[in-house]
């Protein structure tokens, strides 16, 4: 054995190896010690070979030397084979951190940037792990009280810049651990980092509901699980996660390779970091717009749930452990509890009890004959287990067809239904464990129609107890686009203590704003201090003015409200208007700007952050001019920010417009400047964009910064897509500009487009000169479509 090493205890064991608790007797400290294949378990040449082998990888690894990976520290062979020493973690594996309760969103956004970056740190060493699960993720609490995440184990780790197939054991077993095993595994296809990713993402599944994406009762289910992406959608499990985080966990775990993030740093870089709330509406029929160049379309395969899925409904909870039930186990451990007569499905067996009975002979008195205590208890007790197992039969056979009856309405666009089947649904979906019916009953409720569906749905929203229930609820009303819902959707919003179940009822409440409810909405946006919530608040009055029209009744109650708000409620009533623009708020800002009071016309600027075009800039560069601090700074912030707006424009009157920005803000506005140059000229790569900055590389505040974002247009211009006849401009090629609030572009289309204040640029050179028609594929998320322009 080697001497700088002692032993002390076993701390793991596996069929790859066994792992120890060691002391480094040079350096004084604990340290890890795995070792594979020692004496005794094979023959001189296989110990050898293996340890080679491990000696191999660990040097490889021992290069990662990142914060987020296990540290490395030494790799040797001795009489007993070969070994590796790393760090020894005290902490706990995720799947420890999970049972306790399942991740917020907030430390789920923690893990995702820790055990990415870890993962692009083994990925440019074109290191694939391919056993990534939460018992090889080690979660460390800090001195400070903020953890770190390492990732352990990287025993099945294949170093290749090629992609590699999966290697198998002695009893030709697939290695790895089932449940987070990506299908091309499975199918002893080529690995790569999209293997990775989407073990990761069966990871984040797991620790952000507590059970398996891909689940069964058996290996060969599990396996089935996940090849034919037998799943149900992240959002369906957890309703009060922003659905831009769960459709990116959604799209690691993507049953097909080529769809998946090409690697770790790409999805990072498309992680959702300030995603809203507001759940997308479903998605309606691809309609085609404008005169198409050409009739191709991009595939775009989405993760969604195989109907009638075969495997077995998974019966663990959302925040409990996710031990699998096998053998003789249950979910505690314990032996299995033997079925009783009240349990479905119990078979009552008892011994048969036989009564004899004999005639009195004719003028005979009848002899009295006493039945034994035992007797008595006999016969009592067949006939009682004889009724029980006749109401078990009925219990069954009518869970049978209460089973039945949801799969068909699930399947159904709009069955019309009896009241007996709402209460069905709601049953289904408030009280049973499992979570495909759950699914199906949510589905269904919301496209069923008939008399009193929509006052039965409303009367369980206004009863029930459980906020989950609430929320799925509301999101089934807004659906349903119930408009006398929103009454109680916004009182349950009103009450919550928590903000994200504000926010959830909110974002519900957003698709059944009206006229009607114009004086609720201003009263919760008078009412609340979160910035969150009050753009929710903005979103309902913005739902309201495009259903209404920029109506004089409208614009009326938006200036009383003006009137009597404070400044924060005051800017948010200003950026509604601003998104609305038009002549009749023009007229308004002019207004406002001809008085005196300087506070007020402060915040009236603001109206022109969210402004849809670049028409009143004129108008705010003489407000930038001001001689008033108060008036001027956020006037060059509004020149900013309209300046780069879309338009039909040339590239020779924006940059007319940024130069004449840039002279104003250089001065007296560093942080303007900084933000033009930063935010709003970097996103319109040309030639003659670089022309100007050339001349302001000499300025001794921002020359630095200058020559950066320069050296980044020239590099972009160099590698810029050509664009030809017939190509697609894909949403994951489109630069996100304005507020990027809701915005998903991973996949070839741009999804949870919510915000108005949302644009995308595509930047190309066209391959020859000539008119180009453009011709866009669209779906309406919601049952309002909203309109879009394209310049």
């Amino acid at each position: 054995m080697n001497s700088r090493y002692e032993i002390r205890e076993t701390i793991g064991q596996g069929g790859l190896g066994s792992v120890y608790k060691a002391f480094d007797t040079q350096l004084q400290r604990e340290v890890a010690m795995k070792r594979v294949l020692t004496t005794g378990q094979g023959t001189p040449e296989e110990i050898k070979a293996a340890g080679n082998k491990l000696i191999s990888e660990a040097q490889t690894l021992s290069t990662l030397n990142h914060p987020n990976i296990v540290t490395v520290f030494d790799v040797g062979q001795d009489e007993a084979g070969g070994f590796v020493v790393m760090e020894l973690l005290k902490g706990e594996t995720l799947d420890e951190t999970v049972e306790r309760g399942v991740l917020t969103a907030d430390d789920f956004k923690e893990v995702v940037f820790q055990t990415m970056e870890g993962l692009i740190a083994a990925q440019d060493k074109n290191v694939i792990h391919r056993d990534i699960k939460p018992t090889n993720i080690m979660l460390i609490w800090q001195a400070s009280g903020r953890f770190q995440l390492k990732i352990l184990d990287f025993g099945l780790a294949k170093f290749s810049k090629n992609p590699s197939v999966q290697t198998m054991d002695q009893d030709e077993a697939v290695m790895g651990s089932i449940f987070f095993m990506a299908p091309e595994q499975f199918e002893r296809g080529e690995l790569d980092a999209r293997t990775d990713l989407y073990q990761m993402g069966c990871v984040y599944y797991n620790a952000l509901t507590g059970q398996y994406p891909f689940n069964g009762e058996t290996a060969p289910q599990v396996m089935n699980a996940h090849l034919q992406h037998k799943v149900v959608p992240l959002e369906q499990l957890r309703p009060d996660l922003p659905p831009p985080i769960a459709q990116w966990v959604m799209w690691l775990i993507n049953r097909d390779i080529q769809s998946r993030p090409s690697n770790a740093k790409e999805a990072l870089r498309y992680f959702p970091r300030n995603a809203d709330s507001a759940p997308a509406l479903p998605a309606q029929p691809v309609k085609r717009i404008s005169t198409p160049v050409s009739t191709a379309s991009p595939s775009v395969r989405i993760a969604t749930p195989v109907a009638n899925a075969s495997a077995p409904p998974n019966l663990i909870v959302a925040g409990s452990s996710t031990k699998k039930l096998t053998g003789s186990q249950t979910e505690s451990g314990s032996a299995p509890r033997k079925a009783t007569a009240s349990q479905p499905g119990a078979k009552a067996n008892p011994k048969s009890a036989t009564v004899s009975t004999r005639q009195p002979q004719p003028g005979t008195a009848p002899k009295k004959k006493k039945l034994s205590p035992t007797l008595i208890v006999s016969v009592v007790g067949a006939i009682a287990i004889g009724i029980v197992a006749g109401m078990l039969k009925l219990k069954s056979d009518k869970v049978k067809a209460n089973a039945a009856r949801l799969e068909f309405l699930s399947e159904q666009d709009a069955a019309e239904v009896s009241l007996k089947d709402v209460d069905l649904l709601l049953d289904f979906m408030v009280e049973s464990p499992d979570f495909e019916l759950k699914k199906d009953a949510y589905e269904a409720l919301k496209k069923v129609t008939g008399n009193g569906v929509d006052e039965a749905i409303l009367k369980a929203l206004t009863t029930a107890t459980s906020s989950a229930v609430q929320k799925q609820l509301s999101i089934v009303l807004a659906t349903r686009g119930y408009l006398r819902a929103i009454g109680p959707i916004l009182n349950l919003a009103k009450l919550s203590p928590k903000e994200e179940d504000k926010v959830a009822f909110l974002s519900s409440a957003k698709a059944l704003a009206s006229s009607d409810n114009m004086d609720v909405i201003l009263e919760g946006l008078k009412s609340t201090e979160s910035p969150k919530l009050r753009r929710l608040y903005e979103d309902m009055l913005l739902v309201v003015l495009h259903k209404t029209g920029n109506t004089e009744a409208i614009l009326n109650q938006l200036r009383q409200a003006i009137k009597g708000a404070g400044s924060g409620e005051r800017r948010s009533l200003f950026r509604v208007l601003g998104q609305m623009g038009g002549k009749k708020t023009e007229d308004l800002l002019d207004q406002i700007m001809k008085g005196t009071d300087a506070a007020l016309k402060s915040d009236a600027i603001s109206a022109y952050f969210s402004w849809p075009d670049r028409t009143p800039l004129p108008k705010i560069a003489v407000l930038a001019a001001s001689q008033d601090k108060t008036i001027r700074s956020p006037a060059l912030r509004a020149y900013g920010i309209v300046s780069g707006k879309p338009g039909p424009f040339t590239i020779g009157q924006y940059i007319e417009d940024w130069q004449k920005g840039f002279d104003m803000m250089k001065d007296t506005d560093q942080g303007e400047a900084i933000r033009l140059i930063q935010r709003v000229i970097v996103g319109m790569p040309h030639p003659r964009t670089v022309g100007m900055l050339e001349g302001w590389k000499e300025h001794p505040k921002y020359g630095t910064l200058v020559k950066a974002v320069s050296d980044s247009m020239n590099k972009t211009l160099s590698s810029m897509t050509v664009m030809e006849s017939g190509k697609p401009l894909k949403g994951s090629m489109a630069q996100v500009e304005g507020d990027g609030a809701a915005v998903d572009k991973f996949l070839e289309a741009i999804t949870n487009w919510t915000s108005a204040e949302t644009y995308f640029s595509w930047n190309f050179k066209a391959k020859e000169a000539g008119e180009y028609s453009i011709s866009v594929d669209q779906a309406d998320l919601s049952p309002n479509p909203s309109d879009f322009v394209i310049y």
